[in-house]
């Protein structure tokens, strides 16, 4: 296993963190009573995305240094996995405002 690995998967679930948090505080009740407001929300969320994003390269980068086995697509679709759920929030909401 090289290093860039180790270091996609750290950053995976540093975007996982971040994601979790979001989802956190968007489902923690009404706006007005929350600690975290907008602005806390959508930094959790564009981190997530950054780290999420870092960590899909580093694991496709990974995958086709080392060789396709088991052990590099599992950690490559726990990678991916996060950018994926960002990405699909992303869209959700730009169809939502665009069918206004």
């Amino acid at each position: 296993m090289s290093f860039i690995t180790p270091v996609a998967l750290l950053s995976a679930l540093v975007s996982w963190g971040f994601l979790i948090m979001t989802f956190v505080n968007l489902l923690s009740g009404h706006l007005d009573t929350r600690t975290c407001q907008t602005d806390c929300v959508s930094n959790y969320y564009f981190i997530s995305a950054a780290f999420g994003l870092a960590a899909g390269a580093l694991a496709t980068l990974s995958v086709f240094r080392s060789g396709v086995t088991f052990g590099q697509v599992v950690s490559w679709l726990f990678a991916v996995s996060p950018i994926t759920i960002v990405f699909a929030i992303f869209l959700i909401g730009y169809l939502g405002t665009a069918a206004h």
